[in-house]
Protein backbone atom coordinates (compact mmCIF):
# COMPACT_ATOMS: atom_id res chain seq x y z
CA UNK A 1 0.00 0.00 0.00
CA UNK A 2 0.98 3.72 -0.49
CA UNK A 3 0.98 7.26 1.65
CA UNK A 4 -0.97 10.21 0.20
CA UNK A 5 0.08 13.43 1.98
CA UNK A 6 -2.97 16.44 1.76
CA UNK A 7 -1.07 19.80 1.75
CA UNK A 8 -3.38 22.16 1.89
CA UNK A 9 -4.34 25.71 3.27
CA UNK A 10 -6.48 25.32 6.67
CA UNK A 11 -9.79 26.39 5.56
CA UNK A 12 -12.98 24.32 6.01
CA UNK A 13 -14.32 24.70 2.77
CA UNK A 14 -10.83 23.09 1.07
CA UNK A 15 -10.65 20.69 3.37
CA UNK A 16 -14.39 19.47 3.09
CA UNK A 17 -13.58 19.26 -0.64
CA UNK A 18 -10.86 16.53 0.07
CA UNK A 19 -12.64 14.41 2.71
CA UNK A 20 -14.27 12.24 0.55
CA UNK A 21 -10.84 11.03 -1.51
CA UNK A 22 -9.10 10.72 1.35
CA UNK A 23 -11.45 8.74 3.32
CA UNK A 24 -11.77 5.99 0.23
CA UNK A 25 -7.77 6.56 -0.29
CA UNK A 26 -8.12 4.87 3.79
CA UNK A 27 -10.65 2.63 3.33
CA UNK A 28 -8.22 1.16 0.19
CA UNK A 29 -5.78 0.53 2.81
CA UNK A 30 -3.44 3.27 1.98
CA UNK A 31 -1.96 5.46 4.71
CA UNK A 32 -3.32 9.49 4.67
CA UNK A 33 -2.14 12.51 6.20
CA UNK A 34 -2.73 15.66 6.40
CA UNK A 35 0.19 18.22 7.18
CA UNK A 36 -0.06 20.41 10.25
CA UNK A 37 -0.59 23.31 8.37
CA UNK A 38 -4.29 21.99 6.79
CA UNK A 39 -5.29 22.54 10.36
CA UNK A 40 -8.83 23.40 10.48
CA UNK A 41 -12.36 22.12 12.68
CA UNK A 42 -12.24 19.25 10.60
CA UNK A 43 -8.62 17.61 12.15
CA UNK A 44 -10.37 15.92 15.18
CA UNK A 45 -12.56 14.11 12.43
CA UNK A 46 -10.30 13.49 10.01
CA UNK A 47 -8.00 11.91 13.07
CA UNK A 48 -10.88 9.77 14.30
CA UNK A 49 -11.20 8.63 10.65
CA UNK A 50 -7.63 7.38 11.22
CA UNK A 51 -5.97 10.01 9.14
CA UNK A 52 -2.46 11.21 10.10
CA UNK A 53 -1.42 14.53 11.07
CA UNK A 54 2.46 15.41 10.22
CA UNK A 55 4.51 18.82 10.70
CA UNK A 56 5.60 20.78 8.35
CA UNK A 57 8.85 20.48 8.01
CA UNK A 58 10.04 19.00 11.09
CA UNK A 59 8.70 15.59 10.44
CA UNK A 60 10.17 14.92 6.59
CA UNK A 61 13.50 14.23 8.55
CA UNK A 62 12.43 10.72 8.82
CA UNK A 63 8.89 10.37 6.64
CA UNK A 64 8.47 10.49 3.12
CA UNK A 65 5.25 10.12 1.32
CA UNK A 66 4.94 8.14 -2.13
CA UNK A 67 2.65 11.06 -3.50
CA UNK A 68 1.40 14.73 -1.76
CA UNK A 69 -1.31 16.26 -3.05
CA UNK A 70 -0.34 19.87 -2.52
CA UNK A 71 -2.74 22.84 -3.13
CA UNK A 72 -1.52 24.88 -5.90
CA UNK A 73 -1.84 27.87 -3.99
CA UNK A 74 0.93 26.38 -2.11
CA UNK A 75 3.46 26.42 -4.61
CA UNK A 76 6.13 27.69 -2.93
CA UNK A 77 6.77 24.38 -1.95
CA UNK A 78 7.50 22.84 -4.48
CA UNK A 79 11.51 22.95 -3.94
CA UNK A 80 10.81 21.13 -0.44
CA UNK A 81 9.19 17.99 -2.17
CA UNK A 82 11.33 17.93 -5.09
CA UNK A 83 14.51 18.12 -3.43
CA UNK A 84 13.45 15.02 -1.16
CA UNK A 85 12.36 13.49 -4.42
CA UNK A 86 8.74 13.15 -3.27
CA UNK A 87 6.02 13.20 -6.30
CA UNK A 88 3.61 16.37 -6.70
CA UNK A 89 0.10 16.17 -7.65
CA UNK A 90 -1.32 19.95 -7.01
CA UNK A 91 -4.89 19.99 -6.27
CA UNK A 92 -7.28 22.53 -7.58
CA UNK A 93 -9.69 23.96 -5.06
CA UNK A 94 -11.40 27.07 -6.67
CA UNK A 95 -11.08 27.93 -10.22
CA UNK A 96 -8.61 30.51 -10.43
CA UNK A 97 -6.48 27.27 -10.46
CA UNK A 98 -6.70 26.03 -13.61
CA UNK A 99 -4.80 29.01 -14.98
CA UNK A 100 -0.95 28.04 -15.64
CA UNK A 101 -1.36 24.02 -15.89
CA UNK A 102 2.30 22.05 -16.07
CA UNK A 103 3.24 19.23 -17.79
CA UNK A 104 5.71 18.34 -14.60
CA UNK A 105 2.83 18.67 -12.08
CA UNK A 106 -0.67 17.32 -12.75
CA UNK A 107 -3.88 19.15 -11.31
CA UNK A 108 -6.23 17.09 -10.07
CA UNK A 109 -9.52 19.80 -9.61
CA UNK A 110 -11.86 19.35 -6.81
CA UNK A 111 -13.96 22.12 -6.91
CA UNK A 112 -16.98 21.77 -8.81
CA UNK A 113 -16.02 21.06 -11.98
CA UNK A 114 -20.03 20.85 -13.90
CA UNK A 115 -20.27 25.09 -12.62
CA UNK A 116 -17.50 26.08 -14.48
CA UNK A 117 -17.37 27.68 -18.04
CA UNK A 118 -15.97 24.39 -19.50
CA UNK A 119 -15.24 20.84 -18.41
CA UNK A 120 -12.09 19.42 -19.89
CA UNK A 121 -9.49 16.68 -19.26
CA UNK A 122 -6.22 15.37 -20.26
CA UNK A 123 -3.04 14.08 -19.31
CA UNK A 124 -2.44 16.72 -16.82
CA UNK A 125 -5.85 18.05 -15.69
CA UNK A 126 -8.45 15.36 -14.18
CA UNK A 127 -11.99 17.47 -13.74
CA UNK A 128 -12.99 15.25 -10.54
CA UNK A 129 -14.88 17.70 -8.22
CA UNK A 130 -17.26 17.97 -6.06
CA UNK A 131 -16.20 14.54 -4.60
CA UNK A 132 -18.87 15.37 -1.78
CA UNK A 133 -20.09 12.74 0.35
CA UNK A 134 -22.51 15.08 3.31
CA UNK A 135 -22.01 12.53 5.73
CA UNK A 136 -18.57 12.45 6.11
CA UNK A 137 -18.49 15.92 6.45
CA UNK A 138 -19.64 17.65 10.17
CA UNK A 139 -22.73 19.45 10.65
CA UNK A 140 -22.66 21.98 13.83
CA UNK A 141 -24.60 20.78 16.79
CA UNK A 142 -27.33 23.48 17.11
CA UNK A 143 -27.71 25.67 20.12
CA UNK A 144 -31.15 25.54 21.67
CA UNK A 145 -31.89 28.50 19.92
CA UNK A 146 -31.19 27.68 16.61
CA UNK A 147 -33.71 24.78 17.11
CA UNK A 148 -36.43 26.83 17.95
CA UNK A 149 -35.70 28.58 14.68
CA UNK A 150 -35.56 25.49 12.74
CA UNK A 151 -38.87 24.99 14.11
CA UNK A 152 -40.73 28.17 13.40
CA UNK A 153 -38.81 27.97 10.09
CA UNK A 154 -40.21 24.47 9.33
CA UNK A 155 -43.68 25.75 10.61
CA UNK A 156 -43.51 28.83 8.40
CA UNK A 157 -43.14 26.21 5.38
CA UNK A 158 -46.00 24.09 6.17
CA UNK A 159 -48.27 27.46 6.75
CA UNK A 160 -47.25 29.49 4.21
CA UNK A 161 -46.74 32.53 6.85
CA UNK A 162 -43.46 33.92 5.79
CA UNK A 163 -40.33 34.20 3.54
CA UNK A 164 -37.26 33.52 5.04
CA UNK A 165 -34.68 35.10 3.81
CA UNK A 166 -30.88 34.17 4.91
CA UNK A 167 -27.74 36.40 5.13
CA UNK A 168 -24.77 34.95 5.43
CA UNK A 169 -22.26 37.48 4.46
CA UNK A 170 -18.40 39.49 5.57
CA UNK A 171 -17.24 42.61 4.51
CA UNK A 172 -14.49 42.56 6.51
CA UNK A 173 -12.59 44.68 3.30
CA UNK A 174 -14.86 48.06 4.05
CA UNK A 175 -16.25 47.67 7.80
CA UNK A 176 -18.44 50.77 6.63
CA UNK A 177 -20.11 49.55 3.22
CA UNK A 178 -20.86 46.47 5.33
CA UNK A 179 -22.42 48.36 8.41
CA UNK A 180 -24.43 50.28 5.25
CA UNK A 181 -25.43 47.14 3.73
CA UNK A 182 -26.68 45.42 7.24
CA UNK A 183 -28.80 49.11 7.49
CA UNK A 184 -30.02 48.59 4.33
CA UNK A 185 -31.42 45.46 5.68
CA UNK A 186 -32.64 46.41 8.58
CA UNK A 187 -34.66 48.94 7.18
CA UNK A 188 -36.07 46.47 4.85
CA UNK A 189 -36.96 44.36 7.52
CA UNK A 190 -39.24 47.30 8.80
CA UNK A 191 -40.91 47.85 5.43
CA UNK A 192 -41.13 44.11 4.61
CA UNK A 193 -43.01 42.54 7.60
CA UNK A 194 -43.81 39.05 5.43
CA UNK A 195 -39.94 37.87 5.33
CA UNK A 196 -38.32 36.71 8.69
CA UNK A 197 -34.20 37.67 8.01
CA UNK A 198 -31.71 35.61 9.58
CA UNK A 199 -28.62 36.93 9.54
CA UNK A 200 -25.42 34.73 10.61
CA UNK A 201 -22.03 36.70 11.27
CA UNK A 202 -18.82 35.65 13.07
CA UNK A 203 -18.60 39.30 14.15
CA UNK A 204 -20.14 41.27 16.78
CA UNK A 205 -19.10 44.40 15.16
CA UNK A 206 -22.76 44.18 13.41
CA UNK A 207 -24.59 43.28 16.18
CA UNK A 208 -23.60 45.96 18.62
CA UNK A 209 -24.20 48.88 16.07
CA UNK A 210 -27.32 47.53 14.30
CA UNK A 211 -29.48 47.21 17.75
CA UNK A 212 -32.13 47.62 18.51
CA UNK A 213 -32.90 44.70 15.51
CA UNK A 214 -36.84 44.67 14.12
CA UNK A 215 -38.97 41.95 15.32
CA UNK A 216 -38.51 39.99 12.22
CA UNK A 217 -34.91 40.36 12.04
CA UNK A 218 -32.91 37.41 13.76
CA UNK A 219 -28.36 37.88 14.46
CA UNK A 220 -26.55 34.46 15.07
CA UNK A 221 -22.92 34.89 15.80
CA UNK A 222 -22.25 31.68 13.92
CA UNK A 223 -21.78 30.14 10.31
CA UNK A 224 -25.12 29.43 8.81
CA UNK A 225 -26.34 25.31 9.93
CA UNK A 226 -27.11 23.26 6.16
CA UNK A 227 -30.37 22.46 8.24
CA UNK A 228 -30.97 26.45 8.68
CA UNK A 229 -30.23 27.32 5.32
CA UNK A 230 -32.17 24.39 3.75
CA UNK A 231 -35.67 25.51 5.14
CA UNK A 232 -34.87 29.17 3.75
CA UNK A 233 -36.42 30.56 0.39
CA UNK A 234 -33.55 32.96 -0.30
CA UNK A 235 -30.14 33.61 0.73
CA UNK A 236 -27.55 36.59 0.51
CA UNK A 237 -23.81 35.54 0.27
CA UNK A 238 -20.34 36.72 -0.84
CA UNK A 239 -19.73 33.36 -2.94
CA UNK A 240 -18.02 30.97 -0.99
CA UNK A 241 -18.16 27.57 -3.17
CA UNK A 242 -19.12 25.29 -0.10
CA UNK A 243 -22.00 27.93 0.42
CA UNK A 244 -23.23 27.83 -2.99
CA UNK A 245 -22.80 23.94 -3.44
CA UNK A 246 -25.02 23.69 -0.80
CA UNK A 247 -27.33 25.98 -1.87
CA UNK A 248 -27.67 24.08 -5.75
CA UNK A 249 -28.41 20.95 -3.62
CA UNK A 250 -31.04 22.41 -1.91
CA UNK A 251 -32.11 24.64 -4.78
CA UNK A 252 -32.39 27.90 -2.87
CA UNK A 253 -31.90 31.30 -5.11
CA UNK A 254 -29.03 33.29 -4.25
CA UNK A 255 -27.91 36.85 -4.04
CA UNK A 256 -24.38 37.33 -4.04
CA UNK A 257 -22.23 40.05 -2.76
CA UNK A 258 -18.54 38.91 -3.58
CA UNK A 259 -15.53 40.68 -1.83
CA UNK A 260 -12.38 38.41 -2.43
CA UNK A 261 -11.28 37.67 -5.93
CA UNK A 262 -12.40 33.58 -5.15
CA UNK A 263 -15.97 34.92 -4.69
CA UNK A 264 -16.08 36.83 -7.32
CA UNK A 265 -14.96 33.49 -9.87
CA UNK A 266 -17.70 31.77 -7.99
CA UNK A 267 -20.21 34.42 -8.63
CA UNK A 268 -19.96 34.70 -11.82
CA UNK A 269 -20.31 31.17 -12.11
CA UNK A 270 -23.09 30.88 -10.37
CA UNK A 271 -24.79 33.93 -12.87
CA UNK A 272 -23.28 32.08 -15.92
CA UNK A 273 -25.29 29.02 -14.89
CA UNK A 274 -28.31 30.91 -14.24
CA UNK A 275 -28.21 29.62 -10.49
CA UNK A 276 -28.14 32.93 -9.08
CA UNK A 277 -28.46 37.16 -8.91
CA UNK A 278 -25.19 39.59 -8.32
CA UNK A 279 -26.14 42.21 -6.41
CA UNK A 280 -25.86 45.35 -8.46
CA UNK A 281 -23.43 47.95 -7.41
CA UNK A 282 -26.03 50.73 -7.59
CA UNK A 283 -28.59 48.98 -5.07
CA UNK A 284 -28.23 51.59 -2.67
CA UNK A 285 -31.81 51.60 -1.04
CA UNK A 286 -34.68 49.38 0.11
CA UNK A 287 -36.49 49.46 -3.63
CA UNK A 288 -33.04 48.46 -5.00
CA UNK A 289 -32.59 45.65 -2.48
CA UNK A 290 -36.55 44.33 -2.63
CA UNK A 291 -36.43 44.63 -6.74
CA UNK A 292 -33.34 42.11 -6.86
CA UNK A 293 -35.05 39.97 -4.39
CA UNK A 294 -38.49 39.76 -6.19
CA UNK A 295 -36.52 39.18 -9.43
CA UNK A 296 -35.02 35.89 -7.41
CA UNK A 297 -38.38 35.00 -6.45
CA UNK A 298 -39.84 35.47 -10.03
CA UNK A 299 -37.56 33.34 -10.95
CA UNK A 300 -37.42 30.55 -8.34
CA UNK A 301 -38.92 27.38 -10.08
CA UNK A 302 -36.46 28.34 -13.27
CA UNK A 303 -33.76 28.32 -10.45
CA UNK A 304 -34.72 25.40 -8.90
CA UNK A 305 -34.68 23.35 -12.30
CA UNK A 306 -31.55 24.23 -13.06
CA UNK A 307 -30.09 23.80 -9.86
CA UNK A 308 -31.21 20.42 -9.51
CA UNK A 309 -29.70 20.05 -13.14
CA UNK A 310 -26.53 20.78 -11.56
CA UNK A 311 -26.56 19.30 -8.67
CA UNK A 312 -27.28 15.68 -10.84
CA UNK A 313 -24.10 16.92 -12.51
CA UNK A 314 -22.30 17.37 -9.21
CA UNK A 315 -23.78 13.49 -8.29
CA UNK A 316 -22.53 12.22 -11.46
CA UNK A 317 -18.69 13.72 -10.85
CA UNK A 318 -19.20 12.18 -7.13
CA UNK A 319 -19.63 8.96 -8.35
CA UNK A 320 -16.29 8.66 -10.10
CA UNK A 321 -14.29 8.59 -7.12
CA UNK A 322 -12.57 5.24 -7.67
CA UNK A 323 -11.69 6.17 -11.29
CA UNK A 324 -9.42 8.96 -9.38
CA UNK A 325 -8.06 6.41 -6.76
CA UNK A 326 -6.89 4.46 -9.92
CA UNK A 327 -5.32 7.57 -11.62
CA UNK A 328 -3.62 8.32 -7.70
CA UNK A 329 -2.60 4.92 -7.64
CA UNK A 330 -0.97 4.30 -11.58
CA UNK A 331 1.25 7.30 -10.72
CA UNK A 332 2.55 6.15 -7.54
CA UNK A 333 3.38 2.89 -9.38
CA UNK A 334 5.02 4.94 -12.09
CA UNK A 335 7.54 6.54 -9.48
CA UNK A 336 8.31 2.85 -8.78
CA UNK A 337 9.23 1.65 -11.87
CA UNK A 338 11.32 4.56 -12.29
CA UNK A 339 13.10 3.61 -9.74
Amino acid sequence: MSSFLFDILPVDTDVKLTIQLACLLNEEGHEVYYTDSSDSSFTSYLLQKGMGRMLYPGDFRWFEPDLVLLDKRLENRIGFYQDRNIRIVYLGLWFGDKQNLSKDFPLLFLAPSPLDYQDQSDGWLVCAGPLLDFENTRETTLSKREELLLERMSSYKKRSLKLSLFIVTEMAEDLNAGFRFYELVKEFCLQNTQYEIIVCSNSKDWLNRLFPLPVNMQFYLSDASRQLTALGDLLVTNGDLDMLINCIYYSLPVLLLPVTKEQAENTARMVYHGLGLQMDDKCNTVDDFSNQIQILLQHKEDIAVKMDRMSKLFDRKSGQVHYVISWLEKLVNRKEREI
